[in-house]
């Protein structure tokens, strides 16, 4: 009787691994299928990841959750054109940058940073204060840009775009682009100011 358990337990075992022990090629190639259990396979496995990058660009959850769909709908659809040339997390990543720049060049965010404020000289923090703070600290800061300064700070400093890729993808000048990425840095100092002057 107990032979009979341990083979059940065994048998579920091996099952599970065969449910989670999917590769990333076999996921991608039941996508491309059509597949509805590689899909949400597919969405387990990253969505949170990339409801991080949404979120990193739209202050508001709804909106991230509705972007989040939006990106997963392109990515199923693209999913034939990944080559496997690359990291497919990248190439994911890429996808939900480039729906989150789609809403935003619709909503034109840069009308909503305060253009005609005059930065007043940056006051500076100690570098020391700032390795003190952790990178949840720091992000909560980057969430108080308004959300033109903080699309461009992130594609910039944290994606890594240049500025004429950000200008490009906005549909912006380049010179716009700078322009903005040094006030969202002089803001940002401000803000990081404030957290050690309160």
């Amino acid at each position: 009787m107990e032979e009979d358990a341990t083979k059940s337990i065994l048998h579920a075992s091996l099952l599970i691994d065969k449910v989670h022990g999917v590769t990333l090629e076999q996921i991608i190639d039941g996508c491309r299928k059509g597949d509805m259990e590689a899909r949400r396979e597919l969405y387990e496995q990253y969505g949170a990841v990339m409801y991080g990058v949404v979120r990193r660009y739209i202050r508001e959850s709804s909106t991230a959750e509705d972007l989040l769909h939006d990106g997963f709908v392109t990515l199923y659809t693209k999913i034939a054109e990944y080559r496997g040339e690359g990291s497919f997390e990248g190439w994911c990543r890429r996808i939900f940058v480039n729906t989150v720049f789609t809403y935003l060049r619709k909503r034109s965010p840069l009308l909503e940073a305060d253009d005609a404020e005059a930065l007043s000289a940056s006051r500076s923090v100690a570098p020391t204060a700032i390795d003190e703070m952790s990178a949840n600290e720091i992000k909560k800061c980057v969430d108080e840009l308004p959300s033109g300064y903080r699309a461009i700070f992130n594609l910039h400093a944290v994606e890594g775009y240049s500025y004429s890729e950000i200008a490009v993808q906005m549909n912006i000048g380049e010179s716009t682009v700078r322009s903005q990425y040094l006030r969202a840095r002089g803001r940002l100092a401000e803000i990081l100011a404030g957290r050690f002057t309160d």
